[in-house]
């Protein structure tokens, strides 16, 4: 139809030919070696709407067709399936709604935004308008959605819009074919910056109910309601409609409609599509408050011009003095500050905390007449001992509320005293092992001294040297032995009692720590507790000075805009007197009315950039400007 090309599979013995330059032919071998049955033609050209596929002549038949949902530009077509034998003619159409959406751009111009939007099976209609004060304007995207098997459908998902009071300015479908996604870029406009003035014009009758009107009372009920008929309406509809009050169901009803109030008077009742308010008498002047109106018919112009009296520009009030705010620090607890722990050094560790910004005091809370029993601070500070001076080199007098250096003394002493007892225990053994050795030897010296005989007569006997030599041998190293164990017992004796009279550096160093680590949780509490004041006070202060600025700055504009509207009932009044001045010579009226205008408008422009512009501001000068013109005489009055 209207491709250039097709996707088929054909099984003969001759391929066809390939319609257009996107086509190629591709044989397979058969079923038997070197015999071409089968032939596949592709097509990659552009996206088409519709593809038709039709056997020309001859044996050939299209087999299958595969076609790609995804490729193919349709919602709904997928096919890879084996067709009917001798199947010649093969039609696919397709749809382009993503593309045909895609290349649709609705998108409004600088200042302006959507205000209407219309779809017809053949195009699509929409109206911008200008806004005034319109603000940035950003883009957008609505929901990424997967296209696949949704088609057109898929649209139902995307839908989007602008957060709050912005504006929509314009959208623009995009979509991907080959990843299968669609999504709207959109763009919203800020609004609601610049002042807006209701000057009602005209009313439009078709949008009030046929129901809508003043109501007055006709009858009265046997309850006492009375019933109220409809008198007159905003529009042409002399229909007649009644509210009155339906006792069965306990309501004011208007027709069908019944509301909510049950009481005497239907006032406040609110129906479905009606709700009744009290008539009200709106008939009051709101007329700016400025220079009374001088009488313009009679008098000398340059005299009455000269009686005016020019607005003054109010002083602008002072601006109110603010709070200030200084951070509270924290106090810890004053048997952190360690004051008392300084044998043997006597410094003060914790008295400052020097950084960057100097040497900062910190500050302590008043100390307690004295830590509860078991305060692990408490326990720190009774820990201490006699210090050990015969075998560890101390002082040999008693201290406690040891500093860091004399904790670790602790520790020094006790290995001493530990090198100490080695050197006994070393000792002891040496002499044990001299005394063995002289025990053989002298074992040996006895062994070989000879037997003595007594026999002075003749007759006698005899003595074993070697038995009387062991004994005293035996008798000299037991009294050595004794000796021995009596010194090495009795200094081991002596460094358990200076040991045990010093302080314990794993006691002592324990008792220490958990005071620190109190310390440190103390620190925490109450620099948590500091914190959250400071937050609170400066919270305060913040608060108080906003409303202070707040007041100072409403002051200020409501002055300003005073002496505004105190400026253009001034002109206001000038212009008359020169206006009338001005008629008196009707043939140069226009050309001098021009000129004085021009001169007058650039005086006021000069007023305008002096004074706040603010939205209160702006829609006063607006509104005396339009009473101005209105009250402009007309050429020949």
């Amino acid at each position: 139809a209207d491709t250039d090309g097709f996707i088929a599979n054909s099984c003969s013995q001759e391929p066809w030919k390939p319609f257009g330059e996107d086509a190629e032919s591709r044989p397979r071998p058969g079923q038997a070696a070197g015999i071409v049955n089968e032939y596949v033609w592709s097509y990659s050209g552009a996206i088409f709407d519709s593809l038709e596929m039709r056997r020309n002549s001859g044996d050939w038949h299209i087999c299958a067709v595969d076609i790609d949902g995804k490729e193919l530009p349709s919602d709904h077509f997928h096919m890879n399936v084996a067709l009917p034998t001798n199947f010649r003619h093969v039609h696919v159409r397709g749809s382009r709604w993503a593309h045909e959406l895609a290349a649709v751009i609705i998108e409004c111009g600088p200042g302006q935004a959507l205000v209407d939007l219309e779809f017809t099976p053949t195009e699509v209609k929409y109206e911008c308008a200008v806004i005034s004060g319109l603000g940035t304007c950003v883009p957008g995207y609505s929901a990424q959605v997967d296209t696949a098997g949704l088609g057109i459908r898929a649209l139902e998902r995307m839908g989007f819009a602008c957060p709050g009071d912005d504006i929509l300015g314009g959208f623009q479908y995009e979509h991907s074919d080959s990843g299968g996604w669609g999504r709207f870029r959109y763009t919203c406009c800020m609004s609601g910056g610049a002042p807006t003035v209701v000057d009602p014009f005209q009313t439009r009758e078709s949008l009030f109910p046929a129901t809508t009107g003043l109501y007055c009372p006709t009858v009265r009920d046997h309850w006492g309601h009375l019933q109220y008929e409809k008198k007159s309406g905003p529009g042409p509809d002399t229909s007649t409609s009644v509210l009155a009050f339906d006792s069965a169901r306990g309501h004011w009803c208007l027709g069908g409609d019944c509301g909510t109030a049950q009481g005497m008077s239907p006032v406040g009742t609110k129906g479905r599509e009606f709700e009744v308010v009290p008539v009200l008498d709106f008939d009051g002047q709101f007329e700016g408050k400025g220079v009374s109106k001088l009488g313009m018919a009679s008098g000398d112009p340059e005299a009455l011009l000269a009686s005016l009296k020019k607005p003054k520009k109010p002083t602008p009030p002072r601006m109110p003095k603010l709070e200030t705010f200084e951070a509270e620090q924290p106090e810890y607890a004053a048997e952190c500050k360690f004051e008392d722990f300084t044998y043997p050094s006597n410094t003060q560790l914790w008295e400052k905390s020097p950084d960057s910004h100097g040497d900062n005091e910190i500050t302590y809370a008043a100390a307690e007449d004295e830590l509860p029993a078991g305060h692990p601070c408490a326990v720190a500070a009774d820990a201490g001992g006699t210090e050990d001076n015969v075998w560890a080199g101390g002082d040999g007098q008693t201290h406690d509320k040891l500093d860091y250096s004399a904790i670790f003394e602790c520790s020094t002493r006790d290995i001493a005293r530990g090198t100490v007892g080695s050197a006994v225990t070393l000792t002891h053994q040496l002499v044990d092992h001299v005394l063995n050795i002289a025990e053989a030897s002298g074992k040996f010296g006895c062994s070989l001294a000879p037997n003595m005989v007594a026999a002075p007569l003749g007759v006698g006997a005899e003595f074993e040297v070697k038995d009387t030599c062991s004994s005293a041998m035996q008798m000299v190293q037991a009294f050595i032995k004794v000796a021995k164990d009596i010194w090495a017992e009795g200094i081991d004796f002596d460094l358990a009692l200076k040991g045990a009279a010093d302080c314990d550096p794993l006691q002592t160093g324990l008792a220490r720590l958990f005071c620190d680590i109190h310390c440190v949780r103390d620190a925490v509490i109450r620099g948590d507790r500091t914190i959250n004041r400071n937050i609170q006070k400066a919270t305060d202060i913040t608060n108080r000075n906003l409303q202070k600025f707040t007041e100072w700055s409403v002051d200020s504009m409501m002055s300003q805009t005073d002496w505004l509207a105190e400026k253009i009932d001034y002109v206001d009044t000038k212009l008359s007197i020169k206006i009338d001045a001005l008629k008196q010579e009707p043939k140069e009226f226009l050309v001098q009315a021009g000129k004085e205008a021009a001169g007058m408008l650039q005086e006021l422009q000069g007023w305008g950039e002096q004074a706040s512009r603010t939205t209160a501001s702006r829609a006063a000068a607006k509104r005396a400007l339009a009473e101005f013109m209105a009250k402009l005489p007309t050429p020949g009055e």
